[in-house]
């Protein structure tokens, strides 16, 4: 324990408050965490204080059914929750600023590769139209595997392309998918090019651009 936590822990007038300002929960929690009435820290999945998930009362539950640490918990609610907020918030964006155009997010799953993750965020983001993005050959040929079902999902391919990534987003889109490749420089263009004359496909590019003033 710090000194600053031993100064706190001697004071008999210590609060619930005094934890939460000592910890800075409100700063990384986001309203997801907080501490109850018994110091308990607790979940909020939907950041409301009316729906929240002990998690003393978790640890206790794995204890009665003989579940050891190391053990994940995950509460995808959250994420569900997060997706939903950052949709909101580009439509406001949009409609504030009378944009013409439509946003899509994608989730580059280099971020978080765990499948369970990146299939909760497929899953939850098809409301909203979200798509993927893959930075690698073996990313897309996983991305691809994965929106079987939906090839409308907009799926972006960044990172290092050479010859064979280039040639698979060129086949994923003569396969009618809805694939963009970021062109990083006119190698990469040329690639595409090339294997879009081979296979007799219009492909979808897109450019990356670096705005400076």
């Amino acid at each position: 324990m710090d000194q600053e936590a031993k100064k706190y822990a001697l004071n008999t007038q210590w609060s619930i408050e005094d934890s939460l300002d000592l910890y800075q929960v409100p700063k990384w929690g986001q309203g997801y965490f907080s501490i109850n009435e018994a110091g308990h820290v607790v979940v909020r999945p939907y950041a409301e204080p009316d729906a929240e998930i002990d998690l003393l009362e978790v640890v206790q539950g794995l204890n009665a059914r003989d579940l050891t640490a190391p053990v994940v918990v995950r509460f995808s609610d959250i994420l569900r929750h997060r997706l939903g907020r950052l949709h909101k918030a580009f439509a406001r964006a949009i409609e504030e600023n009378d944009y013409k155009n439509r946003y899509c997010a994608v989730f580059p799953i280099k971020v978080n590769q765990q499948r369970l993750v990146v299939e909760e965020v497929y899953r939850y983001g098809e409301e909203y139209g979200f798509g993927l993005e893959a930075g690698s050959k073996p990313e897309l040929l996983a991305v691809m595997a994965m929106t079987e079902s939906s090839p409308d999902r907009m799926i972006v391919c960044n990172g290092f392309k050479d010859d064979s990534y280039i040639e698979a987003v060129i086949l994923a889109t003569k396969l009618g998918r809805t694939i963009i490749p970021v062109i990083e420089n006119f190698e990469e263009l040329a690639l595409v090019l090339r294997h879009s004359e081979k296979y007799q496909v219009r492909p979808r590019i897109g450019v990356r651009v670096k705005l400076a003033s």
